[in-house]
């Protein structure tokens, strides 16, 4: 699974800018304010992934996401469930979060990918799990921590749409990985209004800036439509002459 996250479709993207003017920029925490009343995008999405270079058009990878309302041990959740397919590989992977509906906080995320897997649970101010790389010893989580995390978004970044986007919003979110055993930061700023054409039809979206990609000299752009909140696009760039990486969202 680990490899899954330098693709295009793994947009955990651990981002470590400052996007725009620093001090309109906050950084989010569980509880903070901001989240109050949020609700992520609800329902199922698929998203082609792609690149694109000297016109030339190659699959990717593909994943089918859910989010969905539900209730464990009588605690209101969401719960996101993401099946990841990688083109030409045979590579695929389930990935299952689970957060509280009060502050999106991490109640518990597992990954199952062909080769390795992960599980990772937050309970009463403790982090435990593990995780399961090729040729390596099986990584065990026990840790303690002050607060709750956000999880890491999977292949698919479904807090984004949960956010209060508006010009200029710029916001740091500190997310909890279990690959890296730790914490990353993922930066991102609205940059303007842009028009996507869906079914014909204009849909009007915030742009947003999600900060340097994991591959080296490439940032990760989003389009997310401004009535329903569902990310339609994704696309990667790097230099002029460099392939682009797009995901595209139905």
């Amino acid at each position: 699974m680990r490899r899954l996250l330098g693709t295009l479709s793994a947009v955990v993207l651990f981002c470590s800018f400052s996007p725009g003017n620093a001090a309109t920029q906050d950084t989010l925490h569980v509880g903070s304010e901001i989240l109050d009343g949020a609700v992520p995008f609800l329902g199922t999405t698929s998203i082609e992934s792609f690149k694109l270079h000297q016109g030339v058009r190659t699959p990717v990878s593909r994943s089918i996401q859910t989010i969905e309302r539900a209730v464990e041990d009588d605690f209101p959740v969401y719960r996101v469930t993401i099946i990841h397919w990688a083109a030409g590989r045979g590579d695929s992977a389930i990935t299952t979060v689970v957060v509280r509906q009060q502050d999106f906080a991490l109640l518990r995320h597992k990954v199952k990918a062909n080769l390795d897997s992960a599980v990772v649970l937050y309970s009463q101010g403790f982090l435990s799990g593990w995780v399961v790389l090729p040729n390596t010893p099986i990584l065990l989580i026990d840790m303690e921590t002050s607060h709750p995390v956000f999880p890491v978004d999977g292949p698919a970044p479904w807090l984004l749409s949960a956010l209060p986007l508006r010009e200029n919003f710029a916001i740091v979110i500190p997310r909890y990985s279990m690959w890296e055993k730790g914490a990353r930061n993922e930066a991102l700023k609205v940059i303007g209004t842009e028009t996507l054409e869906r079914h014909g039809k204009p849909v009007e979206c915030w742009k947003v800036d999600n900060g340097p990609f994991a591959i080296p000299g490439y940032r990760a752009y989003r389009w997310v439509d401004k009535q329903t909140k569902k990310i339609l696009q994704t696309v990667l760039r790097g230099k002029p002459d460099e392939p682009e990486y797009r995901s595209i969202a139905e």
